[in-house]
């Protein structure tokens, strides 16, 4: 499979290069600097590595990772410390010294937090790979975006669908499939919890597939719960803690962890901000009726 890769820093600067090349775009448009396209990555990048499984509309995948990008800037813990004045430099540098340290960001690759692929073989969707220590882990991110999302009521992409939190991958193949199911359930369900836990920890496995369909869905999905210990975990399909999130796109099995997945409606900013704009005109619906109760009695 030969995957198309695009990366971006940080806070990268500069316009974007031609396909393969990776130069800037120059010019002073400060707008049109904010992201760096690189070279392409070499075949087969994706080497379990975290990051986020996005999925847009096809032919956005550009657009859908420039708008990621931008969140993760945005929600970004430090970038919040820069917006609360809760730096280390009590929020007091400059203009100038804040623009050179992106700068030296954009110079230097190895300060890159993010870099993003386009996965060959299927459109509609892109792998945003989280670098070693960027400062957050791809969960982190999601929750965070989602809860601006819901605080603002503001859904501020365009083309992005749902988020998919991914920690490590995998070659499409049962027994590699199995052996990544061992490590990563002896990791976030292990065997201790029986002596302390004071309550059971429900789980699900949700498999989806995009232009993947080597395995049975209860095949993959069996190699990750049947290794589960039980008790103290159950299985609970309507409403589990946490929910194991298997992707087999193409000839590569994406996991990850989820909490509240479903109640966050699998992570779609526009299906969460459209609910809570309903809850907002009900609840102000229900105070407008409550006002006008009280002034009723009142008379």
């Amino acid at each position: 499979m030969a995957d198309d890769g695009e990366v971006a820093g940080k806070r990268a600067g500069g316009g974007e290069g031609g396909e393969g090349g990776g130069g800037s775009g120059g010019g002073g448009d400060a707008k049109r600097r904010k992201y760096h396209a690189g070279a392409m990555a070499s075949k087969d990048a994706i080497r379990g590595e975290p990051g986020l499984l996005v999925t847009c509309h096809p032919g956005k995948e550009r657009q859908c990772a420039r708008e990621v990008l931008s969140l993760l800037d945005e929600c970004c813990p430090a970038k919040q410390g820069e917006k609360d004045g809760s730096h280390g430099d009590g929020g007091k540098k400059s203009i100038s010294d804040r623009l050179a340290e992106e700068l030296d960001e954009l110079r230097d690759t190895s300060k890159r937090s993010f870099y993003w692929h386009r996965l060959g073989g299927v459109s509609g969707v892109v792998f945003v790979h989280f670098c070693q220590g960027c400062g957050w882990t791809p969960l982190d991110a999601v929750e965070a975006i989602v809860a601006d999302a819901v605080k603002t009521r503001r859904c501020k992409s365009k083309w992005i669908s749902r988020f998919v939190p991914v920690e490590t991958s995998c070659f499409c193949d049962i027994e590699d499939i199995k052996k990544m199911a061992q490590g990563f359930v002896a990791k976030h369900f292990p065997e201790k919890e029986k002596e302390s836990a004071s309550k059971v920890l429900k789980f699900a496995v949700e498999f989806e597939h995009r232009a993947s369909n080597k395995y049975d869905r209860m095949v993959v999905i069996d190699a990750f719960a049947k290794q589960v210990p039980q008790p103290p975990y159950s299985v609970s399909l309507k409403k589990p803690d946490v929910t194991v999130l298997v992707q087999n796109i193409t000839n590569k099995c994406f996991v990850g962890l989820a909490r509240g997945y479903k109640d966050s409606l699998k992570f779609n900013l526009r299906r969460l901000v459209e609910r809570e704009e309903e809850r907002h005109g009900e609840r102000e619906e229900e105070e407008g009726e409550g006002k006008a109760k009280a002034e009723a009695e009142a008379k």
